[in-house]
Protein backbone atom coordinates (compact mmCIF):
# COMPACT_ATOMS: atom_id res chain seq x y z
CA UNK A 1 0.00 0.00 0.00
CA UNK A 2 2.79 2.57 1.08
CA UNK A 3 4.63 1.92 -2.34
CA UNK A 4 1.71 2.36 -4.31
CA UNK A 5 0.83 5.92 -2.64
CA UNK A 6 4.34 6.96 -3.32
CA UNK A 7 4.48 6.30 -6.84
CA UNK A 8 0.64 8.09 -7.28
CA UNK A 9 2.59 10.29 -5.23
CA UNK A 10 5.76 10.73 -8.01
CA UNK A 11 3.33 10.93 -11.03
CA UNK A 12 1.34 14.11 -9.53
CA UNK A 13 4.03 15.84 -7.96
CA UNK A 14 7.29 15.11 -9.89
CA UNK A 15 7.31 17.39 -12.82
CA UNK A 16 7.37 15.71 -16.29
CA UNK A 17 10.97 16.86 -17.18
CA UNK A 18 13.34 18.28 -14.81
CA UNK A 19 15.52 20.17 -16.84
CA UNK A 20 18.85 17.86 -16.51
CA UNK A 21 17.98 16.66 -19.58
CA UNK A 22 15.95 17.21 -23.05
CA UNK A 23 12.70 15.36 -23.66
CA UNK A 24 13.08 12.27 -25.41
CA UNK A 25 11.15 13.01 -28.27
CA UNK A 26 13.18 15.04 -30.62
CA UNK A 27 12.29 18.88 -30.51
CA UNK A 28 11.21 21.63 -32.80
CA UNK A 29 14.09 23.79 -32.06
CA UNK A 30 13.97 27.49 -32.64
CA UNK A 31 16.94 30.04 -32.83
CA UNK A 32 16.75 33.71 -31.73
CA UNK A 33 19.85 36.18 -32.53
CA UNK A 34 20.29 39.35 -33.14
CA UNK A 35 20.58 42.59 -30.61
CA UNK A 36 18.27 43.64 -27.65
CA UNK A 37 14.73 43.74 -29.13
CA UNK A 38 15.33 40.23 -30.04
CA UNK A 39 16.64 39.08 -26.28
CA UNK A 40 13.56 41.48 -25.48
CA UNK A 41 13.12 43.97 -22.94
CA UNK A 42 9.25 44.22 -22.73
CA UNK A 43 8.19 44.21 -19.07
CA UNK A 44 7.38 41.13 -16.91
CA UNK A 45 4.35 40.04 -16.01
CA UNK A 46 2.78 37.34 -14.05
CA UNK A 47 1.59 35.20 -17.04
CA UNK A 48 4.50 35.34 -17.91
CA UNK A 49 6.02 33.21 -15.72
CA UNK A 50 3.61 30.51 -16.15
CA UNK A 51 5.41 27.92 -18.33
CA UNK A 52 3.88 26.96 -22.07
CA UNK A 53 3.20 23.60 -22.19
CA UNK A 54 5.62 21.13 -24.31
CA UNK A 55 8.08 23.99 -24.51
CA UNK A 56 11.52 24.51 -23.27
CA UNK A 57 14.66 26.94 -23.37
CA UNK A 58 18.26 26.51 -22.72
CA UNK A 59 19.58 28.09 -20.29
CA UNK A 60 22.81 29.70 -19.95
CA UNK A 61 24.39 26.42 -18.30
CA UNK A 62 22.63 24.71 -21.66
CA UNK A 63 20.37 22.74 -19.56
CA UNK A 64 16.62 22.54 -20.82
CA UNK A 65 14.45 24.32 -18.24
CA UNK A 66 10.69 25.33 -18.80
CA UNK A 67 9.97 28.41 -20.89
CA UNK A 68 9.22 31.55 -18.59
CA UNK A 69 10.69 35.04 -19.07
CA UNK A 70 13.23 36.19 -19.46
CA UNK A 71 14.06 33.67 -21.98
CA UNK A 72 17.48 35.22 -22.63
CA UNK A 73 19.76 35.97 -20.12
CA UNK A 74 23.02 38.14 -21.45
CA UNK A 75 21.94 41.10 -19.43
CA UNK A 76 19.90 42.10 -16.27
CA UNK A 77 17.42 43.89 -18.26
CA UNK A 78 16.42 41.24 -19.80
CA UNK A 79 12.47 40.86 -19.93
CA UNK A 80 10.18 39.78 -22.48
CA UNK A 81 10.64 38.71 -26.16
CA UNK A 82 9.14 38.19 -28.78
CA UNK A 83 10.91 34.44 -29.22
CA UNK A 84 8.29 33.20 -26.78
CA UNK A 85 5.11 34.12 -28.58
CA UNK A 86 6.31 32.43 -31.80
CA UNK A 87 6.96 29.67 -29.51
CA UNK A 88 3.70 29.32 -28.03
CA UNK A 89 1.78 29.68 -31.38
CA UNK A 90 4.05 26.49 -32.62
CA UNK A 91 2.59 25.00 -29.57
CA UNK A 92 -0.39 25.64 -30.51
CA UNK A 93 0.10 24.44 -34.26
CA UNK A 94 2.20 21.20 -33.07
CA UNK A 95 0.77 20.66 -29.47
CA UNK A 96 2.02 16.98 -29.62
CA UNK A 97 5.61 18.33 -30.58
CA UNK A 98 8.23 19.08 -27.92
CA UNK A 99 9.92 22.84 -28.69
CA UNK A 100 13.10 24.26 -27.90
CA UNK A 101 14.10 27.93 -27.60
CA UNK A 102 17.88 28.79 -27.68
CA UNK A 103 18.31 32.26 -27.40
CA UNK A 104 21.41 33.63 -28.55
CA UNK A 105 20.54 37.31 -29.10
CA UNK A 106 23.01 40.02 -27.30
CA UNK A 107 21.99 43.67 -27.12
CA UNK A 108 24.12 46.24 -28.13
CA UNK A 109 25.88 44.33 -30.93
CA UNK A 110 26.17 45.77 -34.31
CA UNK A 111 26.01 43.21 -37.32
CA UNK A 112 30.22 43.58 -37.96
CA UNK A 113 29.95 41.74 -34.45
CA UNK A 114 28.30 38.42 -35.79
CA UNK A 115 31.02 36.67 -37.60
CA UNK A 116 33.37 34.13 -36.28
CA UNK A 117 35.98 34.70 -33.86
CA UNK A 118 34.41 38.79 -33.41
CA UNK A 119 34.92 40.19 -29.93
CA UNK A 120 32.10 42.04 -28.75
CA UNK A 121 32.57 43.88 -25.07
CA UNK A 122 29.40 45.54 -23.75
CA UNK A 123 30.14 49.27 -21.72
CA UNK A 124 28.66 47.19 -18.57
CA UNK A 125 32.46 45.54 -19.01
CA UNK A 126 30.36 41.88 -19.92
CA UNK A 127 32.05 40.31 -22.57
CA UNK A 128 30.61 38.35 -25.55
CA UNK A 129 31.68 36.12 -28.80
CA UNK A 130 27.80 36.69 -29.65
CA UNK A 131 28.22 33.85 -33.36
CA UNK A 132 30.69 31.60 -31.88
CA UNK A 133 28.57 31.34 -28.68
CA UNK A 134 25.32 30.79 -30.97
CA UNK A 135 27.22 28.12 -32.77
CA UNK A 136 28.07 26.23 -29.57
CA UNK A 137 24.57 26.70 -28.02
CA UNK A 138 23.42 25.25 -31.66
CA UNK A 139 25.51 22.65 -31.47
CA UNK A 140 24.80 21.63 -27.91
CA UNK A 141 20.89 21.86 -28.88
CA UNK A 142 20.96 20.16 -32.05
CA UNK A 143 21.49 16.22 -29.99
CA UNK A 144 18.12 17.10 -29.25
CA UNK A 145 16.05 18.16 -31.75
CA UNK A 146 16.13 20.00 -35.51
CA UNK A 147 16.12 23.60 -35.71
CA UNK A 148 13.07 24.74 -37.45
CA UNK A 149 13.85 28.42 -37.85
CA UNK A 150 15.75 31.16 -37.70
CA UNK A 151 14.64 34.53 -36.12
CA UNK A 152 16.74 37.62 -36.77
CA UNK A 153 16.08 41.15 -35.68
CA UNK A 154 19.38 43.31 -35.69
CA UNK A 155 20.31 46.76 -36.68
CA UNK A 156 19.78 49.64 -34.34
CA UNK A 157 23.09 49.59 -33.71
CA UNK A 158 24.01 50.29 -37.17
CA UNK A 159 21.68 53.43 -38.10
CA UNK A 160 24.46 55.44 -38.03
CA UNK A 161 26.05 53.91 -41.28
CA UNK A 162 23.30 55.88 -42.92
CA UNK A 163 24.33 59.40 -42.57
CA UNK A 164 27.98 58.88 -42.95
CA UNK A 165 27.56 56.78 -45.93
CA UNK A 166 23.96 57.67 -47.58
CA UNK A 167 21.35 55.55 -48.13
CA UNK A 168 22.80 53.76 -51.29
CA UNK A 169 25.66 52.31 -50.03
CA UNK A 170 25.00 51.55 -46.47
CA UNK A 171 21.78 49.71 -47.69
CA UNK A 172 24.37 47.66 -49.99
CA UNK A 173 27.08 47.19 -47.03
CA UNK A 174 24.36 46.06 -44.75
CA UNK A 175 22.59 43.92 -47.02
CA UNK A 176 26.22 41.97 -47.92
CA UNK A 177 27.09 41.92 -43.99
CA UNK A 178 23.31 40.22 -43.50
CA UNK A 179 23.90 37.71 -45.97
CA UNK A 180 27.10 37.02 -44.77
CA UNK A 181 25.73 35.91 -41.11
CA UNK A 182 22.87 34.13 -43.46
CA UNK A 183 25.06 31.77 -45.15
CA UNK A 184 27.68 31.24 -42.31
CA UNK A 185 25.21 29.66 -40.53
CA UNK A 186 24.32 27.76 -43.30
CA UNK A 187 28.06 27.03 -43.92
CA UNK A 188 28.66 25.84 -40.51
CA UNK A 189 24.84 23.67 -40.44
CA UNK A 190 24.60 22.20 -43.45
CA UNK A 191 21.45 20.98 -42.21
CA UNK A 192 20.09 24.35 -41.94
CA UNK A 193 19.99 25.17 -45.99
CA UNK A 194 16.64 25.20 -46.15
CA UNK A 195 15.58 26.45 -42.62
CA UNK A 196 13.72 29.54 -42.96
CA UNK A 197 15.32 32.85 -41.93
CA UNK A 198 13.34 35.52 -40.51
CA UNK A 199 14.86 39.19 -40.38
CA UNK A 200 12.36 41.52 -38.43
CA UNK A 201 12.03 44.97 -39.90
CA UNK A 202 13.23 47.96 -37.28
CA UNK A 203 11.32 50.74 -35.91
CA UNK A 204 12.61 53.73 -34.92
CA UNK A 205 11.31 56.00 -32.09
CA UNK A 206 13.60 59.08 -32.79
CA UNK A 207 14.62 60.85 -35.66
CA UNK A 208 18.03 60.26 -34.90
CA UNK A 209 17.36 56.82 -35.01
CA UNK A 210 17.92 55.62 -38.93
CA UNK A 211 17.36 52.53 -39.71
CA UNK A 212 15.94 53.03 -43.51
CA UNK A 213 18.87 51.53 -45.16
CA UNK A 214 18.63 48.34 -42.59
CA UNK A 215 14.54 47.47 -43.42
CA UNK A 216 15.55 47.86 -47.24
CA UNK A 217 18.27 45.45 -46.90
CA UNK A 218 16.08 43.09 -45.40
CA UNK A 219 13.67 43.48 -48.08
CA UNK A 220 15.99 42.86 -50.89
CA UNK A 221 17.80 39.60 -49.39
CA UNK A 222 13.92 38.10 -48.90
CA UNK A 223 13.53 39.34 -52.70
CA UNK A 224 16.52 37.02 -53.66
CA UNK A 225 18.31 34.78 -50.96
CA UNK A 226 16.58 31.23 -50.56
CA UNK A 227 14.36 30.58 -47.32
CA UNK A 228 14.59 33.58 -46.08
CA UNK A 229 11.47 36.57 -45.00
CA UNK A 230 11.02 39.47 -44.00
CA UNK A 231 8.76 40.38 -40.92
CA UNK A 232 6.77 43.55 -40.51
CA UNK A 233 7.36 45.42 -37.73
CA UNK A 234 4.11 47.52 -38.39
CA UNK A 235 2.04 48.22 -35.19
CA UNK A 236 5.19 48.62 -32.79
CA UNK A 237 5.27 50.97 -29.95
CA UNK A 238 7.97 51.40 -27.44
CA UNK A 239 8.77 50.99 -23.59
CA UNK A 240 9.50 54.59 -21.85
CA UNK A 241 12.92 54.52 -23.44
CA UNK A 242 12.18 55.55 -26.94
CA UNK A 243 14.40 51.71 -28.01
CA UNK A 244 13.11 49.17 -26.63
CA UNK A 245 9.69 47.55 -28.50
CA UNK A 246 7.61 46.94 -25.45
CA UNK A 247 5.75 43.65 -24.02
CA UNK A 248 2.33 43.90 -26.06
CA UNK A 249 4.22 44.50 -29.35
CA UNK A 250 6.75 42.17 -28.59
CA UNK A 251 3.72 39.83 -28.43
CA UNK A 252 2.15 41.21 -31.80
CA UNK A 253 5.82 41.02 -33.54
CA UNK A 254 6.45 37.51 -32.01
CA UNK A 255 2.77 36.49 -34.00
CA UNK A 256 3.77 38.10 -37.45
CA UNK A 257 6.88 36.38 -37.16
CA UNK A 258 4.64 33.14 -36.83
CA UNK A 259 2.75 34.08 -39.71
CA UNK A 260 5.46 34.47 -42.06
CA UNK A 261 6.87 30.97 -40.74
CA UNK A 262 3.92 29.46 -41.91
CA UNK A 263 3.29 31.37 -45.40
CA UNK A 264 6.70 30.11 -46.17
CA UNK A 265 6.19 26.16 -45.23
Amino acid sequence: MRKIFFLLFLCFCVPAFSGENAPSDKMMLIVLAGQSNMSGRGFIEAEDKVPIPNVYTLNKEGKWIPSVEPTHFERKTCGTCLGRTFARKLHEKYPNRTIGIIPCAVGSTPIEKWVPGAYFRHRSGLEYHPYDDAVKRIMHAKHDGAVVAILWHQGCNNAGDLKKLGFEKAEKEYRAKLLGVIRQFRKDFPELEKTPFLMGHLYSFRPSLTIEHVNAAIDNIAKTEPHTASVTADGITSNPDKIHYDRKSLQLFGEQYFKVFESMK
